[in-house]
């Protein structure tokens, strides 16, 4: 058995010389058409978010992606999806505009695990600066400018969320439902709540703003809490954003 063994661990020695030899594989490419070899990481002198991180030829005729949006390599974009400048979509995200359009304003961030979708003809929209936390739903609805969708929240058909509202993690909007601008919902024991005027705008923008941010790291490897001078920049942009945003 041990000469075997021999005979087998060097029998095509020559055989494997031959096959390092052989030619790369051409770089993948991305949605815009440029090669780039890992996939990941800044390209050239560009901000390291404009670098796309995943095969974007699964979109439809009319879904688009800015430069700068970012999307993780195991998020799934399908259709017609239009992804506004820095957005981030993140892990095992699923955005399937195969039967309506999904359109995502700037700087949304649309986390792990959650699932964007719509019936025959009908549509999801995002606005600026809107935070969607881990596993959310989002079918067939529109959400406004600075607002919250928190963990494993699902808001159906025709439900509309106001800007700068905040939907608490676990609540169930149903179809049609019209949540008002800056008002804060909670779910307990399956009765819903709304709370008028009591979200906290700027934290969620400050928030999406961070995203932004860490999009921007994701891609250089970079993973570090936020500095204390860090996050007080980010808000007083999340305040600027805001006086713009309902100075209308």
């Amino acid at each position: 058995m041990a000469g075997s063994s021999k005979k087998r661990s060097g029998a095509k020695k020559s055989g494997a010389s031959k096959k390092s030899g052989a030619k790369k594989k051409p770089a993948a490419k991305n949605g815009k058409g440029k090669s780039s070899q890992s996939g990941v990481g800044p390209v050239g002198n560009a901000s390291p978010i404009t670098a796309h991180t995943n095969d974007l030829s699964q979109l439809g005729p009319r879904g688009s992606v800015q430069s700068d949006a970012w999307i993780h390599p195991t998020a799934t974009v399908i259709g017609n999806v239009v992804l506004g400048p820095e957005c981030s979509i993140w892990p095992s995200a699923v955005l399937r505009g195969d039967l309506g359009t999904i359109t995502l304003g700037r700087g949304v961030n649309i986390q792990d695990g959650t699932v964007v979708h719509c019936d025959s003809g009908g549509s999801v929209v995002v606005g600026d600066y809107t935070l969607v936390g881990h596993r959310a739903i989002l079918h067939g609805c529109k959400v406004g400018r600075g607002a919250l969708i928190g963990i494993n929240s699902v808001i159906l058909d025709g439900a509309e969320i106001g800007d700068g509202a905040m939907i608490t993690a676990g609540c169930m909007i149903r179809g049609g439902m019209k949540i008002p601008p800056l008002a804060m919902v909670v779910q307990k024991g399956g009765e819903l709540k709304v709370f008028p005027g009591k979200a906290r705008a700027q934290i969620i923008v400050a928030a999406s703003l961070e995203y932004i941010e860490l999009a921007r790291r994701w891609q250089e490897r970079v993973f570090r809490p936020l500095t204390e001078e860090e996050e007080k920049q980010l808000s007083e942009r999340a305040s600027t954003i805001l006086k713009e945003m309902f100075s209308g």
